[in-house]
């Protein structure tokens, strides 16, 4: 193709594109961060004092606009973390809380009341030990 010693096909720079879409995959995984819980976001281990400070200054934001320059800028301190580590964590964090609510689920009894108000029927109200509401949805109680 071409002869040139200079060019080599197999160290082609990357496209911009291709940046532009690991910094939104960065960003992306800085707004799983900002979406945990604090005592959460101390489990995952994260080293970067100044990371964790703008998660945690994210957090308590409201303005859009703000939040979203915040959120920039936690995708850029993000480029010097391990950002597979965290992802690796937080695998591991939402797996946790799926087996967790997975063991939940299968202690409770189905019936058409239990998403919404689970003491709501008497087979939920014997589960619970709560008081009996009556159920809302027209399970018996």
């Amino acid at each position: 193709m071409n002869d040139d010693p200079l060019f080599d096909d197999e160290i082609a720079p990357e496209s911009k594109s291709a940046r532009k879409r690991q910094m939104h995959a960065l960003q992306d995984l800085g707004e799983q961060l900002v979406s945990l819980s604090p005592a959460q976001l101390a489990k995952l281990d994260i080293d970067n004092e100044t990371l964790i400070d703008s998660v945690l200054l994210a957090q308590r934001i409201s303005h859009r606009s703000g939040k979203r320059r915040q959120m920039q800028f936690i995708g850029k301190l993000m480029r010097n973390v391990d950002a597979e580590q965290i992802a690796v964590a937080l695998d591991e964090l939402h797996e946790t809380s799926r087996k967790a609510k997975a063991v939940i689920m299968a202690k409770w009894p189905e019936c058409s009341c239990w998403p919404v108000f689970p003491d709501a029927c008497e087979s939920c109200r014997i589960q619970t030990g709560r008081a009996k509401r009556g159920c809302l949805l027209g399970a018996p109680g």
